[in-house]
């Protein structure tokens, strides 16, 4: 039995929470500023779904909109000159309907001087305009500032409930594991490692759910690779190695 650790696919649109923007978007019943703090891997897909609903228009029609304008990259917020441009660009009113969507993209990245130029337009944009912020799970929060003026949206999977009916230790595909969580980063394996400590607590196997916990601490301490994390896991829970002599060995490292 796998462990589903992929986080590429379109999962969020199951999220209650992501339902409940859909429909705000859709029906323009929505803050003129959001901010949506999610895992990196969804946030385009995010922005062209809630562009579809905003702006009434198909995916294929919205890459060559004016009406949705996009600054930054996944991994690189815009500058304080392409922040300034938007504040131009907003103001010109709609091309083919009667809104238009401003995104940020990586706006946890954002220097101090750009997210200040935004910050009167986040208060204030023009009736038809809605500013969106996208911020990674994993990286820094939005400026106070710019947080204040938004409303805010966490879009993240329950992790547990999303194991909880097919996770199996005495039936379970460690090499599927080993392949996924040794890519993993150190909040998100800690986070694995957590709920299936709670996982097995649950199903009563308090030998097994200690185990993960204390995993979960040697992965917050950000001492090993992501291999060795894993490779240790394995150690642990699949060839049930004595703890004592595995933390003992990582105590003397």
């Amino acid at each position: 039995m796998s462990l589903d650790l992929d986080f590429n696919n379109k999962e969020f649109m199951d999220l209650p929470e992501f339902k409940l923007l859909e429909r705000d978007f859709e029906s323009g019943n929505i803050s003129h500023c959001v901010a949506i703090t999610a895992n990196l891997n969804w946030h385009l897909d995010i922005v062209y779904a809630l562009a579809e609903k905003f702006l009434g228009l198909s995916k294929s029609i919205l890459k060559n909109n004016n009406d949705l304008i996009i600054l930054g990259e996944l991994d690189k917020a815009p500058n304080i000159e392409a922040c300034r441009n938007l504040i131009n660009n907003i103001a010109l009113k709609p091309v083919n309907g009667d809104r238009r969507l401003a995104v940020i993209l990586a706006a946890d990245k954002l220097l101090k001087p750009a997210a200040n130029s935004l910050l009167k337009l986040a208060e204030e944009p023009p009736d038809y305009a809605c500013i969106l912020f996208m911020l990674d799970i994993n990286g820094r929060k939005l400026m106070p500032t710019l947080k204040s003026r938004a409303r805010n949206v966490l879009l993240k999977l329950n992790l547990r409930n999303k194991l909880k009916s097919d996770y199996n230790i005495k039936d379970f595909d460690w090499l599927d594991f080993a392949v996924k969580f040794r890519n993993l980063d150190y909040l998100k394996a800690a986070e694995v490692l957590s709920d299936l400590a709670a996982l097995n607590l649950e199903a009563g196997d308090v030998k097994s759910a200690v185990r993960f916990e204390r995993l979960r601490l040697i992965a917050s301490q950000r001492r090993l690779s992501g291999a060795l994390l894993c490779d240790l896991v394995i150690l642990a829970m699949k060839e049930d190695m004595p703890f004592e002599r595995l933390f003992d060995d990582i105590q003397q490292a």
